[in-house]
């Protein structure tokens, strides 16, 4: 049997600090894995093209890839007031033709609701 071995990773996406117009994206499970755009959304996306790549890159310097250990407990913690959380799907292994490597696991939004305060 092949069994496909999924992770999920939170994904928080708030204003960088002393810059009201640029937004960050990160991983609290993924040291060091960090995106900045222009927008929150923009900064969302990037994260779930550029979370391939970090992946990539600690494997191909040997070290394992994190299992996540906190999805969800975030929530409560000081530190993360004003993050807005996401969820994102890691599919390693095989995939059947179209599959995406990393999606969203809640991907009910648009972007009109990253940037709306209405």
């Amino acid at each position: 049997m092949n069994r496909q071995r999924e992770l999920i990773y939170d994904i928080g996406t708030r204003c960088v600090s002393g810059a009201p117009e640029r937004y960050e994206a990160f991983a609290p499970d993924l040291p060091g894995f960090r995106v900045e755009m222009d927008s929150e959304f923009d900064a969302y996306r990037q994260a779930q093209e550029a979370l391939v790549e970090y992946l990539a890159s600690l494997s191909a310097a040997g070290k394992s890839i994190p299992a996540p250990q906190m999805n969800g407990r975030y929530l409560g913690d000081r530190r993360y007031v004003g993050v807005v959380w996401h969820f994102l799907k890691v599919n390693f292994g095989s995939r059947k033709a179209g599959m995406p490597t990393v999606e969203p696991v809640f991907p009910d939004f648009l972007e009109d609701e990253f940037t709306r305060l209405d």
